[in-house]
This record gives C-alpha cells, structure tokens and sequence, in this order.
C-alpha cells in the first residue's frame, strides 16, 4: 500500500509527500493513478484546501482536512490517501483541457521516445 498526502504549500505550489513525492504548480488538480482527483485551491480565508472531485472506489482510505484559519499546523489542509498507488500528476485544469494535453506530450516526447505517443500527439496536433 502506498500511502501520501496531498497539500498546497507558498502562494504557487501543490506538493505530494510521503511514498511518492512531488511537486507541481497550484492552484490546479491532482491525479491519482487510482482514477482519482483532487483540487487543491486557495479559498477565501487565504487557506490551501484540498476537495476530492473524481473517482474514489479505488483507494482504501482519505481522509481530507480542510482550514479555514492558519493555526499551528499552518494555513493548508491537507489530503491523506491510502491505496495502489503507483504515480501522480498535475494539471492546471480538470478534465484536462486539449491545450494542455498537447502540451504535455510535446514536453515529453524526447524524454520517453516512444513512437506510439509520437503517434498520439501529431494526431492530436492534426498532423500525420
């Protein structure tokens, strides 16, 4: 079982800690590789919070606490999941919109060098 807690952390940075760490910029979403995903979000009262949008029936537990004052813990609430989870992901916008998607396949074309995602993103692109 994996287990890791979702936060938002400064004025511009979601981070994951725990099992797997990361780091991606906020306000936006979290993906799970469970299906699941969280909105972590600056509210109103200057606080982080984490709000569970999608999926769930895949993770054995999550917990989310929410603030809404700084106190001794700090100004963000967190989400603790526990569950098969293999990786995470960020994205500014939930679903994803097709810019962002193309986006992201072009920054990791080189990386990975897998010809069926070269595949994907030039007919995502309209090219062929």
């Amino acid at each position: 079982m994996t287990t890791i807690r979702i936060t938002g952390r400064s004025d511009d940075l979601i981070e994951v800690d725990g099992d797997i760490s990361d780091e991606g910029s906020g306000p936006g979403f979290v993906e799970l590789s469970t299906g699941d995903v969280f909105e972590v979000a600056v509210d109103d009262t200057g606080c982080w919070n984490v709000r569970h949008v999608e999926g769930r029936d895949a993770l054995d537990s999550c917990d989310i606490v929410g603030k809404d004052e700084e106190d001794d813990d700090g100004y963000t609430g967190h989400a603790e999941c526990v569950g098969d989870i293999a990786w995470v992901d960020f994205w500014r916008e939930w679903p994803p919109d097709d810019d962002e998607v193309r986006e992201r396949l072009a920054d990791n074309l080189d990386r990975l060098g897998s010809v069926a995602l070269m595949a994907a993103y030039r007919a995502a692109a309209g090219r062929t």
